[in-house]
């Protein structure tokens, strides 16, 4: 697609990953008085909408006013399946651009990711994910998501943000991210719950064999491990086959 004559001055990235607390950021920014957000809330346009067109994009952020940053919150920007598309668009076109990705311990994220594929589709059991299923293993493999984006970003415009840290100080660590934006910090608490904090209508957790469970952790554990590292949080997570969020 050539350079647009007109396209939307984005700021940031949030390209996910997929159910690591990204619509809790959303919800946080959208009531930021610097930060425009677009009237869809994952525009998607460098994966699912690119052939919609620059007129498209722009007009996602029509309402954007002085002073103002804008941001895309697309989780879907860094999904295995799309390898480094999504990257290599956005650097082509916003390579100043700010990249902020969210993780969390990777059980945790599959077995969230297994509960939505469930409830929205039909996922196939959990042994069965860990060689085809996407939404399920590949979303948890984050080294190698934001590994895309450090072919074309330098590190330090990009943040990597564990959940369980912006849990366990909410209001710190949305100053990091606001820090990090170069804006002032949010005039308002971080969101503790958000719109998929209700998951009453999904299945419970599947239950996994203590086989699959060691064969998940040998696939995931090590990116991980580096990941944790990357972001200055070695450690944080337990990544065992009896780790209570298997049954929890």
């Amino acid at each position: 697609m050539p350079r647009p004559e007109k396209k939307p001055d984005i700021s940031f990235f949030v390209i996910g990953a997929a159910r690591c607390g990204t619509t809790s950021v959303y919800s946080y920014l959208a009531q930021h008085p610097r930060v425009a957000i677009p009237t869809i809330k994952e525009p998607r346009f460098f994966t699912k909408n690119w052939k919609r067109g620059w007129d498209w994009y722009a007009g996602v952020y029509e309402h954007g006013g002085p002073g103002e940053i804008a941001g895309d919150f697309s989780p879907g920007y860094s999904n295995m399946s799309k390898k480094d598309k999504p990257a290599r668009r956005i650097a082509k076109f916003y390579p100043d651009a700010k990249i902020v990705y969210l993780v969390r311990n990777p059980i945790d994220c599959a077995l969230s990711n297994w509960r939505m594929s469930a409830q929205n589709d039909s996922a196939p059991p959990f042994a069965e994910c860990l060689d085809s299923h996407t939404a399920v293993y590949h979303r948890s493999l984050f080294w190698k998501q934001i590994g895309h984006y450090r072919e074309y970003f330098p590190d330090q415009q990009i943040l990597v943000l564990p959940l369980e840290k912006v849990i366990e100080d909410p209001e710190a660590n949305g100053r990091r991210i606001t820090d990090f934006l170069g804006i002032d910090p949010a005039p308002h608490p971080f969101p503790h719950k958000n719109k998929s904090a209700d998951k009453s209508a999904r299945p419970d957790k599947p239950e996994v064999d203590m086989e699959s469970r060691k064969r998940f952790l040998e696939l995931v554990k090590p990116g991980a491990e580096r990941i944790l590292d990357y972001a200055g949080y070695p450690g944080l997570w337990e990544m065992t086959p009896t780790y209570h969020g298997w049954d929890q």
